[in-house]
């Protein structure tokens, strides 16, 4: 009983540092704009998906060698949940369904995952239809 208390704590402090990080390069993004950035300066900045795909590394490299290891496997689950909600957002939905597809493989027992991943490839394929409607309507005038 201690022990999932325990867990829950950490994923929920992990979870929240994940947030505070990129709510703080958000911020950061905006206080500094193109020309004031210098020359000199060899720091890259990264982009939020960029973020987010290093941490998913990170975890899938710790999930590797410890394959039981709950608290990296509930780290990737919610970075991949972020990774998704933002690629949805930017309407990107060909690169949701890679995602989609490790989540759905990491928690199998999640139906809900699975209905998303199903929707949004129906929604692809219903815009890819639409796209070959249009272009062949524009060639029989």
């Amino acid at each position: 009983m201690r022990k999932k208390l325990y867990q829950k704590i950490i994923i929920i402090f992990s979870g929240l540092a994940l947030l505070g990080s990129m709510v703080m390069a958000t911020f950061s993004f905006k206080q500094y704009s193109p020309s004031s950035l210098s020359k000199s300066n060899t720091e890259t900045i990264y982009s939020i998906d960029e973020r987010l795909y290093s941490i998913i590394q990170g975890y899938e490299t710790v999930l590797e060698r410890e394959p039981n290891n709950m608290t990296a496997k509930q780290g990737l689950e919610e970075a991949l949940r972020t990774l998704v909600a933002s690629q949805i957002q930017a309407k990107n939905l060909d690169k949701t369904i890679p995602i989609m597809e490790k989540l759905t493989t990491l928690v199998p027992e999640n139906d809900q995952y699975r209905n998303i991943l199903k929707q949004i490839k129906n929604n692809t394929n219903s815009n890819t239809k639409t796209k070959d409607l249009s272009v062949s309507d524009s060639a029989n005038p």
